[in-house]
């Protein structure tokens, strides 16, 4: 996207579970809820989520 100019993010699930949040903006919504049902939730870059299964 910043190639072309633009703004955005994406979230990704592999199908192994492993997920990726790449983000070119000054934030981005993004969470999940564990398998316990704790939210992780986070916004900006400074805000790591935890691992899933980890």
């Amino acid at each position: 996207m910043p190639q072309m100019g633009g703004d955005g993010g994406a979230i990704v699930l592999a199908a192994d579970g492993k997920m990726a949040t790449p983000f070119n903006t000054q934030g981005m919504y993004r969470g999940w809820i564990g398998g316990d049902g704790v939210p992780h939730v986070a916004i900006f870059a400074s805000e790591t989520l935890p691992v899933p299964g980890q």
